[in-house]
């Protein structure tokens, strides 16, 4: 009799992603954009700078540029991941 495979084993061999889904407001935007706006959420302090209105002037300085970013709330949640 072979060794019965955990239920977790088979459900991630079972497991496979068909559709990729969509692509954030950040994902969409040119590398070059990307990496500026990676620069500024490293330069993010939350001792100095209040959340939403770091994310309120990236925003505006995005849209002088021309890069399409989210609502506010996108923003933050963005700003707040890779930390």
């Amino acid at each position: 009799m072979a060794k019965s495979k955990r239920l977790l084993d088979d459900v991630l061999e079972r497991t496979a992603n068909n559709r990729p889904g969509f692509r954030s407001w950040f994902h969409r935007l040119p590398p070059d954009a990307q990496a500026e706006l990676e620069d500024a959420r490293k330069a993010f302090n939350p001792h100095m700078h209040q959340k939403r209105a770091y994310c309120k002037a990236i925003m505006a300085a995005a849209e002088e540029r021309g890069w399409k970013t989210a609502g506010i709330q996108q923003v933050i949640v963005w700003l707040n991941g890779n930390r």
